[in-house]
């Protein structure tokens, strides 16, 4: 058996996180209360993320919640803006489903992500059932989010046969804690990177570990 670990943000699925703030921006600064007049609000859309995410990742919050707290008269638009935020990347989904059915990969998902989006990716990737091949290992069932050490841990006590594999991450910081529990890394990012041409250096390097592998 062939083993990889695949982040899901801006690896498998594009985040478009400006989209979100600017629907904060647009919805909340200006907005009618009960009487008709116009209340302000003077939460930072930027802020307010940075506040609540880490939260979010680890599962002690939701992000109804944070936006009823904060945002009461919009919470509930906002929260159409936070679910549809995530969109699947076509080829990089089509890429790792062959890695399992052509190939036989064992890839486990570790993400750092909120319980609202774990329904979203879980309906994004259902197609070919490709969700339920793969391994699941996101933050807010765990209790910790990368680049935190118990992260890294809590995934090989419970899946040892993944030490020494590939891991895909979109962040250096998490690919740096990744190396220091034996990972080989590389970074992929969605938001940057040619897909076409980055798949194929993945492609080539995965080949040749498993050559090695082979013969070792």
């Amino acid at each position: 058996m062939k083993y990889l670990c695949l982040d899901i943000g801006n690896v498998l699925c594009y985040i478009n996180e400006k989209a979100f703030l600017s629907c904060i921006g647009e919805t909340i600064y200006r907005y009618p209360s009960d009487d008709g007049c116009c209340i302000y609000d003077t939460y930072d859309p930027i802020w307010f993320l940075k506040h609540c995410q880490a939260q979010l990742d680890i599962g002690t919050t939701t992000m109804k919640d944070e936006l009823i707290d904060h945002y009461t008269y919009a919470a509930y638009n906002i929260l159409n803006a936070w679910t549809s935020m995530i969109s699947p990347c076509k080829e990089t989904i089509e890429w790792a489903e062959s890695l399992i059915d052509k190939y036989g990969y064992k890839i486990a998902l570790l993400s750092n992500i909120g319980e609202e989006h774990a329904v979203v990716v879980e309906k994004l990737l259902s197609p070919n059932n490709f969700f339920e091949k793969t391994i699941h290992h996101f933050s807010f069932e765990v209790g910790a989010r990368k680049p935190q050490k118990l992260y890294y841990q809590s995934f090989l006590m419970q899946y040892p046969e993944f030490r020494g594999c590939y891991f895909i991450d979109d962040r250096q910081e998490n690919l740096d804690m990744a190396k220091q529990f034996g990972f080989r890394t590389i970074q992929l990012d969605l938001s940057k990177d040619n897909i076409e041409v980055k798949l194929k250096d993945i492609s080539d390097r995965l080949k040749s570990f498993d050559r090695i592998n082979e013969y070792s």
